[in-house]
């Protein structure tokens, strides 16, 4: 992929890519740098995103571990999960709360979760997009919200 590709493929992600980080994170200035370096490991690896079947799948997945590992360096004596916790005090609303819990879950929950909150899609759609069963995404569906409760009651 030519710097050209990248510009039109990779940068309009920034913002969204900006909301995972942020969600995490829950600092403004962390989050930018955690995009920033995102961006920096895409472009280290513009070449091979030619084989990636979905780009912005792939930086979703990037910005999370960025993110993650952010965390851990910030607070490299608790676990994940605590760092997590810590990312979200205390939350502004219960929007923040909710796309902070969505960005935990699992990849495949958290696609399907995300298509059918965000953009509102259906089941079979999803299913079509995603390779998924319908009962399949029925099932990430059902755990994505399980833990997304899980996680407000932790809160």
């Amino acid at each position: 992929m030519d710097s050209k590709t990248f510009q039109l493929t990779v940068v309009p992600l920034y913002r969204r890519l900006y909301i995972v980080a942020r969600a995490i994170a829950s600092n403004d200035d962390d989050a930018a740098d955690i995009v920033q370096d995102t961006m920096v490991k895409l472009w280290n690896v513009r070449h091979d995103l030619s084989r990636v079947n979905s780009i912005e799948a792939y930086a979703v997945t990037i910005v999370r571990r960025c993110a993650i590992d952010h965390l851990r360096r910030r607070h490299d004596d608790c676990d994940v999960e605590q760092a997590v916790a810590l990312a979200s005090e205390p939350p502004c609303d219960d929007a923040a709360v909710v796309r902070l819990a969505i960005a935990t879950l699992p990849d495949s929950q958290r696609r399907v979760v995300e298509m059918n909150v965000y953009e509102e899609r259906s089941t079979d759609e999803i299913a079509r997009l995603t390779g998924f069963t319908p009962g399949n995404v029925r099932q990430l569906l059902s755990r994505g919200r399980r833990r997304i409760r899980e996680f407000f009651a932790k809160q």
